[in-house]
């Protein structure tokens, strides 16, 4: 605006008591109607030496930038945490959420997977091999595409988990990579010196790879010790491969730096929409607002006071999270009352299982559209030639019906059952219908006495 001289300062004794000089702005009307349109309706006050024309240019090849949200944490079991974690990356709308140590791998996973991933987004994890614990994992919304490369599971490394992804934002492709060292002790076997070792040779792949990259995780190094031995060991290498260590602030309850963020650059753009959590209340904002305030006061003043009421907000809020979800669930649940189709849907939901159609894998979408046809058409060939061969063996049979023999047991005589037997067969079977039953099952169980007679 300025170089156009729209928004200079220009003496004027307009709109001044007389003999009174003075220096202001002249008002600025931006708009695209036309001069004519000005002529017509403003003709009084318009004063054509004010107004200067601007073209404007619309370049649309221009990218809309904006901040990717990447979150790393060592969860240290995400079971009793699932909550917690679904709450979290909903409330800052994570794009991205790298996780260590989730202690994933039993039967009950599935549930608490389930309750973990909020919706509108992607798990990906990896087992601990051969050990109990650890495990790595990766959350990213649904618009961006994950795929995982290598992983744990090639028994490439002994002294570290890893999951190595590719991210897909918008066309543009991210490595992403989650890693995690336990730390050493007599037990594990783990050794300082084959992790050096190892950390090198997995690095070194990075090195060819035009993608940005992103690695985090949790090492177990204290990287905030300049004077420790290992942690400028650990900096040596990732200056030797021309990688950087950005996390500077403690991120353990000790003071120290634990995990790592090592880029190479970190500009990404992502465009998407943040989730809806259907049993957030209010009495649940409510809380969760006083937790922020009430951690701001801590962090601001430092008292031991401020710090146990925010921890105390903190339970609180997570007891909350549990009985909302609790309750809405059940209402949920009671709603469907004996709707089998329904049950069935959310508890579906609930276990984090999808209706996404799940096709076979195909390069092509025309060879897969040919495999379908191929498939169909066997069918059909097949459906044929079945009812072909009955008809001609019906055919057969009553052109000679002396042939035809019954091998079977013939029922001659029936036992009359008592009321008894008919209300225990009924009782014991399952309460399931089907629409073209006359009565639902659970209604005839309930008027079994009335219709019994």
């Amino acid at each position: 605006m300025k170089a156009f001289g729209i928004c200079r300062t220009v003496p004027t004794v307009r709109g001044t008591k007389a003999g009174c000089k003075m220096k202001r702005r002249i008002s600025v009307r931006i708009t695209k109607r036309t001069k004519a349109h000005f002529n017509e309706h403003y003709p009084a006050y318009m004063n054509e030496r004010n107004r200067v024309i601007v073209k404007c240019l619309v370049n649309k090849n221009i990218p809309i930038k904006q901040q990717l949200n990447v979150c790393c944490f060592n969860a240290r079991s995400v079971k009793n945490k699932t909550l917690s974690i679904n709450d979290f990356i909903s409330t800052n709308d994570l794009d991205i959420l790298s996780v260590t140590e989730t202690w994933l791998g039993t039967s009950i996973d599935k549930a608490s997977i389930g309750e973990l991933v909020p919706p509108g987004y992607d798990f990906k994890h990896i087992l601990r091999p051969c050990r109990h614990g650890g495990g790595v994992a990766l959350l990213t919304k649904t618009s961006i595409k994950t795929k995982i490369v290598r992983s744990s599971n090639d028994r490439g490394f002994t002294q570290f988990a890893y999951m190595d992804c590719d991210v897909d934002i918008d066309g543009v492709i991210l490595r992403v990579a989650t890693v995690y060292r336990p730390p050493p002790y007599t037990v594990n076997g783990l050794k300082i010196s084959d992790f050096f070792e190892e950390w090198s040779t997995f690095l070194s792949s990075y090195v060819t790879i035009p993608k940005d990259i992103l690695i985090l995780g949790d090492l177990n190094f204290h990287l905030n010790v300049a004077e420790d031995r290992n942690s400028q060991c650990f900096v040596d290498i990732l200056e030797s491969h021309g990688l950087e260590q950005l996390m500077k602030d403690p991120t353990h309850n000790h003071g120290h730096t634990l995990d790592v963020v090592i880029v190479r650059d970190t500009s990404c753009m992502v465009i998407v929409q943040r989730p809806n959590c259907p049993w957030y209340t209010d009495q649940l904002h409510e809380a969760k607002h006083l937790r922020r305030k009430l951690e701001r006061k801590w962090r601001k003043i430092k008292l031991a006071v401020d710090h146990q009421r925010y921890r105390g907000q903190c339970s609180i809020v997570n007891r909350l999270l549990h009985t909302s979800r609790i309750d809405y669930y059940s209402e949920k649940i009671a709603a469907c009352d004996r709707n089998q189709k329904c049950l069935f849907r959310l508890s579906r939901h609930l276990f984090g299982e999808t209706d996404d159609p799940i096709l076979p894998k195909r390069t092509c979408a025309k060879e897969l559209s040919e495999d379908f046809i191929s498939f169909f058409n066997s069918k059909i060939a097949d459906i044929r030639h079945d009812i072909s061969a009955n008809v001609d063996k019906v055919n057969a049979q009553e052109r000679d019906p002396g042939e035809t023999t019954f091998d079977a047991t013939p029922l001659v005589e029936y036992t009359t059952v008592s009321l008894d037997e008919v209300r225990t067969i009924i009782l014991k079977s399952k309460s399931k219908s089907c629409e073209l039953d006359p009565l639902p099952t659970w209604l005839l169980k309930e008027c079994l006495e009335e219709l019994l007679p």
